[in-house]
């Protein structure tokens, strides 16, 4: 290919209002640049967590963290399941900042007690909306000509069936009839995000950062106490209390170690005061 005579150098990749295209629609070149713009924000994010509080931690994440790692999200897509996961993983380091736990700590656990959903769902969920605003003639005509009218054949690669189109066919097939027939692309968002956002586990008004992070910590078994130190091998030889009775798990710590009963006591009587 020249231009005027002087030949254009061959790239394999090109930035497209924002988004970057690689000759093997592989997608890597976007992806990396997303972590990197976000990993940038993990680091102010983490460093601001010594002085805001969790719902605003939460905020800032969703407002200037997330947003890199979705962007052209329905088109990349479950491309490559080790970019999916180094994309999962940055919203997990955010999870572990916003709720004050230690690196190792279940991601499922970490969501439920935020309120998050995966970022696969999430993927999920904008491709369906997008899917939702074709069949409703709410985008570009040309979009709805590429509809499928029938299933993708059994021999299709996974990579075809990985594809926009393909891969919203099949799971439309399965979405609930009173989500699909949604009124508006409102109606729809608003259906379809509850059935993957977990409820989130209340805090109980509890305004303290720390006493919040350590009860969290508590609740995803991963914290100080013997039990969660000694199930994720974190310097700690046995399970058992310093007590010696049993193992220093939550139930033991809060309720039966005599070590702290004197704190109980004190704890009743003031709250019979």
């Amino acid at each position: 290919l020249e231009f005027g005579g002087i030949p254009v150098a061959r790239k394999e990749s090109t930035k497209h209002i924002g988004f970057h295209l690689d000759e093997k629609l592989d997608f890597k070149v976007h992806v990396a640049e997303a972590i990197t713009k976000a990993t940038t924000g993990l680091a102010l994010l983490k460093f601001i967590s010594h002085f805001l509080d969790r719902t605003r931690l939460d905020l800032a994440y969703k407002m200037h963290v997330r947003p890199h790692l979705e962007y052209g999200d329905v088109i990349f897509h479950e491309r490559s399941k080790t970019l999916m996961k180094s994309i999962e993983s940055i919203q997990i380091q955010a999870a572990n900042i916003v709720a004050g736990c230690w690196k190792g700590t279940n991601a499922h656990k970490l969501y439920k007690e935020l309120g998050w959903e995966s970022l696969s769902d999430r993927r999920t969920f904008h491709r369906l909306t997008k899917y939702y605003e074709i069949i409703n003639n709410k985008t570009p005509a040309y979009l709805r000509e590429l509809l499928l009218s029938s299933p993708p054949p059994a021999s299709a690669s996974q990579r075809y069936l990985n594809s926009f189109f393909p891969f919203c066919y099949l799971k439309w097939q399965n979405l609930d009839p009173l989500v699909k027939n949604s009124q508006s692309v409102d109606s729809f968002k608003s259906k379809y995000i509850k059935t993957i956002r977990p409820n989130k586990n209340s805090t109980f008004n509890i305004r303290d950062r720390k006493g919040l992070s350590l009860l969290t910590r508590m609740r995803v078994t991963f914290s100080d106490l013997r039990d969660h130190r000694f199930n994720h091998n974190f310097f700690c030889p046995s399970p058992i209390c310093k007590c010696g009775i049993e193992i220093e798990s939550n139930e033991h710590f809060l309720l039966c170690c005599c070590l702290y009963t004197p704190y109980r006591v004190i704890r009743v009587i003031m709250l019979g005061n």
